[in-house]
C-alpha cells in the first residue's frame, strides 16, 4: 500500500492533534503555511525538533521587539485530508472558535506561560513549488492579526512580560499521544487561557472569568459529572449523603436529590486546584502580603473566586476591582493579596473586606497554568480521563 492509497482524515479530535497524530504514523505534508506569532513577551530561543508537523521560528526582534510586530512565526506542516462534513445536525465536537494554527499558539502560550497569538498566514509552501515558499495575505473577513493593549499602570501579569526562553515541555512535545476527547479538552482549555492572559492588562476582570473558565473546561473533563442526581450529589458531597442515608435511607437520599438538584461546580473547581495545586512562586513577597499556600487556605479562597464569577456571568457584578490591580514588589517578590493584614481594599464605589478579594489576579494565573500543565501531564502519564471514565 502506497501513502496515495491512504485517507487521512482528522477524527473528533483537535485539529493539531489530529495533524500530529498522522504526520506520526507516516501521512505526507501536503503544504505547509507560515503565520506570525504576536506577543509582548521577548521570546529566547525557537523549538525546531520535537515538536512534530510544527516549527517555533524566532523572529529575532531583539531587545526593543513591540508587540506589534511578530515574535515568532509558526510554520505548519498540513498532513491532513479535509473533507466536507455532509450532516444533518450541528457539528461542534471540536469547535473552539479559531484554527489549527490558533490551537498551537494557545498550547504554546499555555507551555511558556506568555501572551501568545497567531495572526494571518504570510507564506504558503506548495509539495512541488517554490521551496521558499510564495507570499500570502488572504485573511477572512474579521479576522485582522491579534492587538495587544499593555497596562497603564504596571503589569497585572508580570511574569507573562520580559525574557522566556524557549523550552518543550513534556506534555507538549507528546500532545501526538492525546485520546480524542483529551485534546479537545486540553485545546479549549488553553484557548481559554490564552484569551484570559492577553487582556488581562486592559481587562482584568473578563480575564478572571476567562482563566476560572479554562479551569471549569479541565475540571469537567477530569471529574465529568454522573448521569443521576443522587451519584452527582453523592461525588460533591458525600458527608450529606452519609447523613441522609443514616436517618432515611436511600429514599430520603433520592427525594433529597430529586428536589435539590446538585451541580457541584464549585466542588469540582476547587477540587480540581486543590488536586493540581503547584508549589509556591519561587520569590515570594513579604510574609504580610503573602497567601496562605495551604490547601484549606485555597479551597476557602477558590471557592469565593467561583463565587465573583458565578454573580459576574449571573447577576452583572464584575470580579471586585482590587483583585486586578497590579502587584507591587514587597521583599523577594509580587504581593499575593489587595488587602493586606485581614484590611480592606475599595475602588470603584465598592468596598470588600479581605476574605473577599483574597488573591490578585497574578496568583490566580500562575495557579491556573501550572494547575492545566499539572493535568496535561497526568493524562499522558494514565491518569482518569473522560475515555475511561464511567459516569454512572
Amino acid at each position: 500500500m502506497t501513502d496515495s492509497d491512504l485517507t487521512w482524515v482528522p477524527r473528533d479530535g483537535a485539529l493539531s492533534v489530529e495533524n500530529w497524530r498522522v504526520a506520526s504514523q507516516g501521512a505526507p505534508a501536503k503544504d505547509a503555511f507560515e503565520y506570525p506569532l504576536f506577543s509582548d513577551a521577548e521570546i529566547d530561543g525557537e523549538i525546531t525538533d520535537g515538536l512534530g508537523p510544527y516549527l517555533l521560528l524566532n523572529a529575532l526582534g531583539g531587545a526593543t521587539h513591540d508587540s506589534r510586530s511578530p515574535a515568532a512565526f509558526l510554520r505548519v506542516d498540513n498532513h491532513l485530508d479535509y473533507q466536507l462534513l455532509e450532516t444533518t445536525e450541528t457539528y461542534n465536537a471540536r469547535y473552539h472558535g479559531g484554527y489549527l494554527q490558533d490551537e498551537v499558539a494557545a498550547l504554546l502560550s499555555l507551555s511558556l506561560g506568555i501572551r501568545l497569538k497567531a495572526g494571518g498566514a504570510t507564506r504558503h509552501f506548495q509539495v512541488d513549488g517554490d521551496p521558499r515558499g510564495r507570499p500570502w495575505s488572504f485573511k477572512m473577513p474579521g479576522e485582522e492579526d491579534p492587538q495587544f493593549i499593555p497596562a497603564t499602570m504596571g503589569p497585572i501579569l508580570p511574569q507573562c512580560v520580559g525574557r522566556h526562553p524557549v523550552k518543550l515541555l513534556e506534555p507538549l512535545a507528546r500532545c501526538a499521544e492525546l485520546d480524542q476527547a483529551a485534546s479537545v479538552a486540553v485545546i479549549r482549555a488553553a484557548r481559554m487561557y490564552q484569551s484570559g492572559v492577553w487582556v488581562a492588562e486592559s481587562d482584568p476582570a473578563q480575564a478572571w472569568i476567562l482563566l476560572v473558565s479554562a479551569i471549569e473546561i479541565a475540571a469537567g473533563h477530569w471529574q465529568p459529572l454522573p448521569k443521576s442526581w443522587t451519584a452527582r450529589l453523592a461525588q460533591g458531597e458525600p458527608e450529606l449523603v452519609k447523613e441522609l442515608e443514616r436517618c432515611g435511607g436511600r429514599a430520603l437520599l433520592k427525594k433529597v436529590a430529586g428536589l435539590h438538584p446538585y451541580e457541584g461546580s464549585t466542588r469540582r473547581f476547587t477540587n480540581f486546584l486543590t488536586k493540581f495545586l503547584p508549589q509556591p512562586p519561587p520569590l515570594r513577597p513579604a510574609e504580610w502580603a503573602q497567601h496562605e499556600w495551604s490547601h484549606t487556605a485555597m479551597e476557602e479562597s477558590l471557592g469565593r473566586i467561583y463565587d465573583h464569577r458565578s454573580r459576574a456571568l449571573h447577576d452583572g457584578v464584575p470580579f471586585p476591582a482590587p483583585v486586578g490591580w497590579a502587584p507591587r514588589v514587597h521583599g523577594d517578590g509580587y504581593s499575593e493579596t489587595p488587602a493586606f493584614g485581614g484590611g480592606t481594599a475599595g475602588a470603584k464605589g465598592g468596598v470588600w473586606i479581605a476574605k473577599d478579594i483574597p488573591m490578585l489576579l497574578h496568583v490566580f494565573e500562575y495557579i491556573t497554568r501550572n494547575a492545566l500543565v499539572a493535568w496535561w501531564s497526568s493524562m499522558l502519564d494514565g491518569e482518569l480521563t473522560t475515555d475511561n471514565a464511567a459516569a454512572s
